[in-house]
């Protein structure tokens, strides 16, 4: 194995903004958060055609010569489905996407509705409300060529399990690809993408903001590994 260090429907998630700034104020007692509403957002109003190509690149340069043909893969974590689309574009055979985040499994479901027409007749894409901390979902399930999570598993509330149930699922020959925030270099200047007026912001706005802060910081990860490869 190999370690890179980086459909079902539900029914559709009717919560408002109101709601979501109220997980805001609760998530230090759940120990939850929702990013699935930016997902949701995300795909409905900025995920372009421009955008899947790049990350299509970004992923053919991360596996450089792979062949993607006939691989099965888990991407754990999907969020908004975009990685997952863009495996199923690079000719991976299966993709099964999972997340516990109801919002993010109906952003996926999104993507896929949205980006349709360009998967293939015979594309097999499975999309699950489902936790990769689920001992009998990780026992019970198939293994695959590529798992794959990208900013997810330090968000489970159990890093290790989470890593270890991820790297028992994948083949042999497999490949595991995560990416874990860490603090470092870039620390501070992520800090620097939340506004210095946030305390001011109005309640309403406060989720917006968090999202964009959270898109940002992820965006500058994965730029910055993918100038390291140029």
């Amino acid at each position: 194995m190999k370690v890179c260090g980086t459909g079902h429907s539900l029914p559709r998630n009717n919560m408002n903004y109101e709601d979501f700034a109220k997980q805001i104020d609760t998530m230090s007692e759940n120990g939850q958060f929702s990013f699935g509403l930016n997902w949701i957002d995300y795909v409905k109003s900025k995920l372009t055609d421009d955008i899947i190509h790049t990350h299509m690149s970004n992923l053919s340069n991360y596996y450089k010569d792979y062949d993607f043909t006939d691989k099965s893969v888990l991407d754990i974590g999907c969020g908004s489905g975009l990685s997952s689309l863009s495996f199923n574009l690079l000719g991976c055979k299966q993709v099964d996407s999972i997340d516990v985040d109801p919002n993010s499994v109906e952003a996926c479901n999104l993507t896929k509705e949205k980006f349709f027409h360009k998967l293939g007749s015979n594309h097999n894409w499975n999309i699950k409300h489902q936790s990769i901390l689920n001992d009998v979902y990780v026992k019970t399930s198939k293994k695959y060529d590529i798992v794959y999570s990208w900013g997810v598993l330090h968000h489970t509330g159990d890093m290790w399990k989470a890593i270890k149930n991820a790297t028992s699922m994948v083949n042999d020959n497999g490949i595991l690809h995560l990416a874990l925030y860490i603090s470092g270099d870039r620390y501070m200047d992520d800090l620097k993408l939340i506004p210095s007026d946030y305390q001011s912001i109005g309640r309403e706005e406060k989720p917006r903001v968090i999202a964009d802060y959270i898109a940002g910081m992820t965006d500058r990860y994965a730029i910055s590994e993918y100038e390291k490869l140029l």
